[in-house]
């Protein structure tokens, strides 16, 4: 089958996520496809819009802070699922891999005060969504999907979805409306005592950072 040799080809040339997704295609299993959510976080699309929502959480969390007093300094706070686009100059691999999905975010907001100074931290999740397939019909930047979305039709690849949920994540940022935030390394958290379930969620996935779930 043509898309063999392809998946193969963009593997080798560094393009480990779109062969992978390529591959699954044509596996013809149809079952879902896990990513880690911090891959395409990562591209310059993603990151903004995501930016934009812990600042908007960091606004909240701070009003809501000086209103109290100082008293209320945690806060839970979640997204909507909402849409972003990855495009071709912002990463190869992932435009191929993805082109487009699903996200929400979900978090805890914690205000300190230092000395009347306060600091916003951030602990988050990203959570992903896509139908992955190929629109008949429809091109980008010149590549036409209806070959690749014909192979579905004729029984000779499998549509599935994609999904993710990613590790913690920080992010921080002075208590200062419209202040740059910036991000930050969350420690993974301690094992409980032998016997008692540990405190942290296992999350399996190979070295191109995704894994196949057949």
């Amino acid at each position: 089958m043509a898309l063999r040799p392809t998946a193969a080809a963009w593997r080798l040339t560094g393009l480990r996520h779109s062969a992978a997704t390529l591959r699954h295609y044509y596996g013809r299993t149809g079952g879902r496809f896990e990513i880690d959510p911090v891959g395409p976080l990562e591209t310059t699309p993603f990151r903004k819009v995501a930016d934009r929502h812990l600042e908007e959480w960091r606004d909240f969390a701070v009003e809501r802070w000086r209103r109290s007093g100082g008293v209320l300094r945690d806060f839970d706070a979640t997204t909507n699922w909402h849409g972003v686009r990855i495009g071709k100059g912002d990463n190869l691999d992932w435009w191929l891999a993805l082109r487009g999905l699903q996200y929400r975010m979900t978090g805890r907001v914690h205000v300190g005060d230092d000395g009347g100074a306060g600091e916003v931290r951030i602990v988050y999740r990203v959570e992903v969504y896509k139908d992955w397939g190929f629109d008949k019909g429809e091109d980008e930047y010149g590549l036409s999907f209806t070959p690749l979305a014909l192979l579905h039709e004729a029984g000779l690849a499998r549509e599935y979805t994609v999904v993710g949920r990613s590790r913690p994540l920080g992010w921080r940022s002075t208590a200062e409306l419209g202040a740059p935030g910036e991000g930050e390394e969350i420690p993974d958290p301690p094992q409980d005592r032998p016997g008692r379930e540990a405190a942290h969620d296992h999350w399996a996935v190979d070295r191109a950072g995704v894994r196949e779930r057949r």
